[in-house]
């Protein structure tokens, strides 16, 4: 319980700077009051470019306590060891996971480092300012994150490493024809069978359905209580009878989207994320990280257009950086 609520102080801080950096990337923050420019290279206005970069990034963060600069000490021994332009990508990132580098404020069961958010930060900026990618699946990774917070042990073991690697395909089963953005209103349900549930409903809107292993499934489990409970979370299996997935064709021609129908398919209850007819919350954290993924997208590529215009970068991370 009380990782969630640093899960969820975390995130919550996260997307509220990432709003803040979209809508005013021009506003001076007095907290982090220097210009970054052209980062790749390190050059931070107040500081030597001859500076290791240990020492930028915690100038740059305003940092000195012993935690940080152990912690950014540590993250440059690794880079310095490990990385090359030449590495394979795929080797790499599992150099990054089993290290714990890739979602710094996990537990470290879990492929984490325990670390606060703005150690975190200071971590995420060492690897940036070199180029080095790894680091921020605690806050982009939508499926691992979902299964961090919510999982029990055995699912956790089962797959979270696999997660983080990508290495199972995902999908999710939330909208329906007759909900429309009304999450709450789905009518897809899910029947107790022993340690099993029998789902059967439709979903829609959904991509990667043809080629998923497991879906994110929200399903009613008990009609008698107010929409927003009674409904479930469960990691449903798609490789199973009773699942068919059918292309939406688009005026386009795309199809990228289907349509799931689920007829009498079943899902394990230890395969349940969340407590029983809870399902509305655990979903409301699995909106977080999309969002946050998504906004965390959408700074990268205005980041890249940036840095190509003026060769300067406006944000990192959700902070505001004054642009001269």
């Amino acid at each position: 319980l009380e990782f969630r609520r640093v899960l969820f102080r975390s995130m919550w801080g996260i997307a509220y700077r990432a709003e803040i950096a979209r809508a005013r990337v021009d506003l001076p923050d007095p907290e982090f009051p220097i210009t970054i420019t052209r980062p790749m290279h390190g050059r931070v206005s107040g500081m030597s470019p001859a500076q290791p970069m240990t020492t930028v990034v915690a100038y740059r963060f305003g940092m000195s306590g012993d935690v940080t600069t152990e912690v950014l000490r540590e993250a440059q021994e690794f880079i310095d060891a490990h990385w090359s332009t030449e590495v394979d990508p795929d080797e790499w990132r599992e150099r990054v996971i089993d290290a714990g580098w890739a979602a710094l404020r996990w537990p470290k069961k879990w492929h984490g480092r325990e670390l606060s958010d703005d150690d975190a930060s200071a971590v995420e900026a060492l690897f940036f300012e070199q180029g080095v990618p790894g680091p921020g699946q605690d806050k982009t990774n939508l499926w691992a994150g979902t299964m961090v917070t919510y999982g029990s042990d055995s699912l956790r073991d089962e797959f979270m490493r696999k997660l983080l690697l990508d290495e199972v395909a995902m999908c999710l089963l939330y909208s329906e024809p007759g909900a429309g953005s009304d999450l709450a209103g789905i009518r897809t349900s899910a029947v107790r069978d022993g340690d099993e549930w029998v789902v059967n409903g439709q979903k829609v809107w959904t991509s990667g359905a043809k080629t998923a292993d497991y879906g994110m499934l929200i399903a009613r489990t008990d009609w008698d209580q107010p929409k927003h409970r009674g409904i479930s979370f469960f990691w449903f299996p798609m490789n199973q009878p009773g699942v068919e997935v059918r292309p939406l064709r688009q005026a386009t021609g795309d199809s990228r989207f289907n349509e799931v129908f689920i007829t009498d398919a079943r899902v394990h209850d230890s395969h349940r994320l969340g407590d029983l007819n809870s399902g509305w919350w655990v979903l409301q954290t699995a909106l977080m990280y999309e969002r946050v993924a998504m906004g965390g997208g959408r700074r990268r590529s205005e980041e890249h257009t940036s840095e190509l215009q003026s060769h300067s970068f406006i944000s990192y991370a959700g902070f505001c950086l004054k642009k001269k």
